[in-house]
């Protein structure tokens, strides 16, 4: 796994890196992609809002 929130870390963000086993996405047509992660990171906005990036190859 790309430890993809360390980096951004030592770039001034307040992320940190997270475990995720598998990624599970539901297509418009009713379709479930499973994937493991490439990469899973939380970034601290502020107190209430934070954003997930979520980094995984799809076969679609």
């Amino acid at each position: 796994m790309i430890r993809l929130g360390e980096k951004l870390k030592e770039r001034g963000y307040n992320a940190i890196d997270i475990e995720v086993k598998n990624i599970y996405i539901e297509l418009e047509g009713g379709e479930t992609i499973k994937t493991k992660p490439m990469a899973t990171v939380r970034i601290d906005v502020d107190d209430k809002k934070k954003i997930y990036l979520i980094m995984g190859r799809f076969n679609i």
